[in-house]
């Protein structure tokens, strides 16, 4: 009777194990493996937002740069393109060019300024090639020359040239200059 007494403790107490082992199981490892998947969900999730997040950023980078690339070219243009007339500093451009080319200068005479252009009639003389080279270095300059007439004579008894232009460089009129820096004032505040 002490062997079936202490067996039928023995399968009670492995019952009672299996009982509390699979209570265990049901009130603590099954809600926790539950609360991990969900865990693992949301870390993919943030994962993935994350990973949109950086997207941006880079996209706000690369924006940030073409801003910043769009704000240097405006900065070129209004040196290129002034807001007012400015006679002389096309006569500067002139001059160094015509020095630079090796043609001399014979007359400057600056014309009216009208419709967003500064005129100007500039005579030279020199040699043909030089005149050519004068040509290329204002086609070249930064500010950009509208050539409205020219004359090309030659000087007796000569090699020489002499040459008449007439230039028109242009600006960006005060109301047109005011109206693009609110612009750009606008697009720098957004």
């Amino acid at each position: 009777m002490e062997k079936t007494k202490s067996s039928q403790v023995i399968v009670l107490i492995s019952v009672l194990a299996l009982l509390a082992s699979l209570v265990l199981i049901i009130f603590y490892i099954v809600p926790n493996v539950s609360s991990l998947r969900d865990l693992s969900n949301q870390v993919l999730s943030k994962q993935q937002e994350l990973e949109a997040g950086k997207s941006k950023v880079d996209a706000i980078r690369r924006a940030v740069q073409t801003i910043n690339s769009a704000k240097r070219d405006v900065e070129t243009l209004g040196i290129a393109i002034p807001s007012s007339p400015s006679p002389e500093l096309a006569l500067v451009q002139l001059s160094s060019a015509a020095s630079q080319a090796g043609i001399t200068i014979t007359s400057a005479s600056i014309g009216q300024a009208e419709k967003g252009y500064q005129n100007i009639s500039f005579s030279t003389s020199g040699k043909f090639e030089n005149t050519l080279s004068f040509l290329e270095k204002i086609e070249k300059n930064l500010r950009p020359v509208k050539i409205n007439n020219y004359t090309i004579n030659s000087v007796e008894r000569s090699s020489d040239l002499s040459a008449t232009f007439t230039f028109a460089f242009p600006y960006i009129e005060k109301q047109a200059a005011a109206t693009a820096t609110a612009v750009s004032s606008q697009e720098g505040g957004e």
